[in-house]
């Protein structure tokens, strides 16, 4: 690797990056590295651990660059293609990303990560059969591969093939019980079955609440003042901060927190930036984009960044970062607003909720220390450039249309046959059936052949593609009453159904999240008629809106609903944002008095 161009004492430098990298830091390593690959651009092994260490630092375009070096002299170095490739897998430069992971294959025919990168690709372009292909590519070589199985169970579950899934997450689990990901994600899907047993999960989490314990050591003292009254550092971890529901319910509280005298800070376990997350980025101090920092280095850095309270909005979701609250990196934790039960994790004091999700008796079902907003947990922002409401179109059509646009896998054989019964009952009723984003025809043709084989007339329903958001709202024109799913109700649909004058049927049942289509109608001020407890009722319902003689009063109700609901607690996002800071300081006041925070 040596030249004559070669810098003195190079070796020693480079020996020395080797071995701050090791002890993982990265920083260090980096500052020592970059003179030395910038004089050095033939020497392989300083360009290589210096392209690694800027992947790891996030600056992956820099990494791409270097390996790109390396790789026009050795074309055919495959662990080269692989790192090529994920670099730009998580640059969005798919295209380029699949180049190289084809050429690896094509390197080593039996290279099953090369495989297993493809799959990952198409899975994330949303092509399931081609992914699924790719990794029983996998899995023929290797039947064991974990990363295969658990990648098919997450695409099983998507298409809402719960058995299929949980069969797989099984077998990880089987193979490697230490596997925690797996376990959140049996845990996560379980809310999506017809019959969830809040119980039960509430255990399953508290038990891998244990095992995270278990694996991480907690942090036992902090770099902040137990001052009860001072100024709050608040740190939000999410991997949704951008056009997706968490961002939707948490901009209106940023937009309202200026006034509050706190600190936001945000760990955005994300790659993916929308127009939502630049307005939403100048509420923030920092920004920190973490999804390629290891839990250690995350962990590490919210303690350095003086955290009070680490805001969790992921619980057991796509991309949460269990492993990190499992640190305890800040004095007090708390979790709210993207999950709906119980993380289970011993540090995680606090989870936020209200009087209608977590009645006094099912506070048991929760690790955390339940704490109520006075109105409610959610507060959603009034969409922008939302279409104006529409006139009733049963008026002017002479049947009624109800809608679902829920996401396919709430979408149940328990709803379907309820759906099946309503229209047993009344002639009058059609249905327009929108199944949240990025489902292919072949979905909605394998839904439109279950519904008819449940019973579903073909001519009284349409399933539809998705739209872009624009479109989307201004959809809710065609429908009279939306049908919330059951046991996993809507959230994001529901708010903006009412927006859209649109007011949703709704089924409560067990658990923050059964209830959570109860508290969100309830917040919104509508009349407790719309809010069922058990399914008859729910029919019965939904039967007598189809009747001609309800019509009136539906469409008065519609037409003054947005106002309505502009004023109520589910859109009021100053008061909103007044409670939720009063609420996150008797947080902070509790933990101060307990001596579980500060130095």
């Amino acid at each position: 690797m040596s030249s004559p161009s070669s810098p003195p004492g190079w070796e020693a430098t480079f020996a020395e990056a080797v071995r701050l990298q090791r002890e993982n830091r990265w920083e260090q390593a980096l500052a020592l590295l970059m003179p030395l690959a910038e004089k050095m651009p033939q020497a392989s092994a300083v360009q290589n651990l210096t392209a690694v260490l800027l992947a790891q630092h996030g600056r992956l375009a820099e990494a791409v660059v270097l390996w790109q070096r390396i790789l026009a002299a050795e074309p055919d170095n495959v662990g080269l293609l692989a790192n090529l490739g994920r670099a730009c897998q998580m640059l969005e430069r798919k295209l380029e990303a699949l180049e190289y992971f084809t050429r690896a294959v094509q390197l080593q025919p039996r290279d099953p990560l090369a495989m297993l990168n493809i799959g990952a690709i198409h899975q994330m372009e949303g092509r399931p059969d081609e992914a699924l292909d790719w990794y029983a590519r996998v899995l023929a070589i290797d039947p064991r591969h974990v990363q295969a199985l658990f990648n098919s169970a997450l695409i099983h579950a998507e298409a809402g093939q719960f058995g299929l899934a949980h069969e797989l997450y099984r077998r990880v689990l089987s193979i490697d019980p230490t596997h925690v990901i797996a376990q959140a994600q049996f845990i996560f899907t379980q809310h999506y079955l017809e019959d969830p047993n809040p119980a039960q999960l509430a255990a399953l989490a508290r038990r891998l609440g244990a095992q995270y314990a278990a694996l991480h050591p907690r942090f036992s003292s902090w770099l902040v003042s137990g001052d009860t009254d001072r100024p709050l550092r608040i740190g939000l971890l999410s991997a949704d901060l951008h056009d997706h529901p968490v961002g939707y319910f948490i901009e209106g509280l940023l937009t309202h927190s200026a006034s509050e005298g706190v600190t936001w800070i945000a760990y955005a376990n994300q790659t993916k930036r929308t127009v939502l997350t630049e307005r939403i980025a100048p509420a923030f101090s920092a920004w920190h984009e973490v999804s390629h920092w290891s839990d250690d280095q995350l962990a590490g850095r919210i303690r350095d960044d003086r955290i009070d309270v680490l805001l969790d909005l992921s619980g057991m979701t796509s991309g949460h970062r269990l492993g990190v609250l499992a640190r305890r990196p800040a004095p007090v934790q708390v979790t709210w607003l993207g999950y709906f039960g119980t993380t289970g994790l011993p540090g995680v004091q606090a989870v936020i909720a209200d009087p209608v999700c977590v009645p006094p008796s099912e506070e048991q079902w929760f690790s955390e220390r339940v704490w109520r907003m006075p109105r409610t947990r959610y507060c959603f922002t009034p969409p922008q450039n939302a279409p104006a409401v529409a006139e009733l179109p049963a008026l002017h059509r002479g049947e009624i249309t109800f809608g679902c646009f829920q996401a396919l896998p709430k979408i149940n054989d328990k709803v379907v046959h309820a759906w099946v019964r309503i229209a047993e009952r009344t002639a009058r009723a059609r249905w327009r059936i929108r199944c949240g984003l990025n489902h292919s025809e072949d979905e909605r043709q394998l839904l439109r052949q279950r519904l008819i084989a449940a019973g579903l007339p073909a001519e009284r329903f349409q399933v539809e593609p998705s739209l872009k958001r624009t479109q989307y709202l201004a959809s809710y024109a065609e429908i009279d009453v939306a049908l919330d799913t059951f046991p996993y109700p809507g959230g994001t649909t529901t708010a903006e159904a009412l927006w859209m004058g649109v007011p949703t049927l709704v089924l409560s049942t067990p658990g923050m999240l059964g209830r959570q289509g109860e508290q969100i109608v309830a917040a919104a001020g509508l009349p407790a008629e719309w809010i069922c407890l058990d399914e008859d009722t729910y029919i019965d319902r939904a039967v007598a809106l189809a009747e001609p003689q309800a019509w009136p009063a539906l469409a008065r109700l519609r037409k003054g609903l947005r106002e309505q609901v502009a004023g109520s607690a589910l859109f009021d996002n100053r008061r909103f944002a007044r409670d939720w800071h009063h609420l996150i300081r008797e947080i902070w006041r509790d933990a101060c008095t307990r001596k579980d925070a500060g130095d």
